[in-house]
């Protein structure tokens, strides 16, 4: 009853957000032009969200930097009869014209009830993904990997190798709302066995000022049961740094019940 009621919930949320952001036809004027990012001009305000990456789908985006760009991240966990943590940084790096790689790694901890708390080393999430030149204005397709090398404390739950294969794409839709979707194949390291699964992903990146973007995503992942909806905001700082903030809530087994997200995303180069 729990799971369904904070299902309903989440969902609600997602299109009360969405529907509410982008009904504002004098907004849609102000992000109509879109503006190339260099980083000689790092700072682009909402007019350009190319920027501004999902929280969720960070290496699944049909995103590409074009330099390095590195988010510290700090995320709190609730589970079932259970509390986590992570610390630790994302990472992007432009390698040559359409072709992007990056990692995740950190330090993480769970503390359940009745047992000793434990904290370790995260396993390395790496990934990299290709831009598609389809010729479709405001369109970004792309293809990519995801993997993560088991160099985590099992203690925690890490040592895992999984692999991910995916599709992704992002459409500038009218009234300055960009939508993001991603579809793979995904092989989870469970125990002693190996699951195989879809997953499937899907968002916008609403803009609410000039400075500040709304994140919506729903993402699952059929081959351990997880599925989250996340809602958060991205605010840019000259000269181009991102402040990030979100909530996701778990609607699926394997997902928290609610985390909270920090970021905050540098442009190094």
């Amino acid at each position: 009853m729990m799971r369904s009621r904070r299902t309903a919930a989440a969902v609600l949320l997602f299109l009360i957000a969405f529907l509410a952001t982008s009904s504002d036809p004098a907004l849609a004027q102000e992000t109509g032009d879109s503006v190339q990012p260099t980083r000689s001009t790092a700072y682009t305000g909402t007019d350009d969200l190319r920027d501004v990456r999902p929280f969720q789908a960070w290496m699944t985006d049909a995103t590409w930097s074009e330099g390095i760009d590195v988010e510290p991240v700090a995320e709190f966990s609730n589970l079932d009869n259970a509390s986590g943590f992570f610390v630790g940084a994302e990472g992007a790096f432009w390698v040559s014209e359409g072709l992007e790689v990056g990692g995740r790694l950190g330090y993480a901890g769970i503390d359940a009830d009745g047992v000793d708390s434990q904290s370790g080393l995260s396993d390395l999430a790496v990934y990299s993904r290709y831009r598609l030149d389809l010729g479709q204005e405001g369109t970004d397709v792309g293809i990519g990997v995801v993997g993560t090398l088991p160099v985590g404390d099992e203690d925690i739950g890490q040592g895992n190798f999984d692999f991910l294969a995916f599709g992704a794409v992002r459409y500038e839709a009218n009234e300055g709302v960009t939508l993001l979707g991603h579809a793979g194949i995904d092989s989870r390291e469970v125990g002693n066995d190996r699951e195989l699964g879809i997953a499937l992903g899907g968002g916008a990146i609403l803009p609410m000022t000039e400075e500040l973007a709304a994140i919506l995503e729903l993402s699952l992942t059929i081959a351990v049961d997880f599925a989250v909806v996340v809602a958060g905001v991205d605010y840019e700082l000259p000269p181009g740094g991102h402040l990030r903030a979100a909530i996701a809530l778990g609607i699926d087994n394997a997902a928290p019940d609610a985390e909270l997200r920090l970021g905050f995303s540098v442009p190094v180069y």
